[in-house]
């Protein structure tokens, strides 16, 4: 059984299915995601072609991101969205 998406779980709030205390309950059972995706960005390389950061925490598998990886991440994210586009072809 796969995750429900922040908008999805949203949805189903906005369209009285669920209750805000029910997402709850279910993100604290890792059953909703817990961070929404943003919209991905590019950054130009030297030759012209456009390249795409991720960040990747490898070993992770089944387990639960400390709040010190949480930090990192959104402090990543943020140098990301400051030096990169969000459309190439634009």
């Amino acid at each position: 059984m796969g995750r429900l998406t922040v908008n999805e779980a949203d949805a189903l709030v906005n369209s009285k299915v669920l209750s805000k205390t029910a997402i709850n309950k279910m993100r604290e059972k890792g059953l909703v995601s817990q961070r929404r995706r943003g919209t991905k960005r590019f950054l130009k390389t030297k030759e012209g072609t456009f390249v795409s950061p991720q960040l990747y925490f490898q070993g992770m598998k089944g387990s639960t991101a400390s709040n010190k990886m949480i930090e990192f991440r959104t402090k990543f994210n943020n140098l990301v969205n400051e030096f990169a586009i969000e459309n190439p072809s634009k």
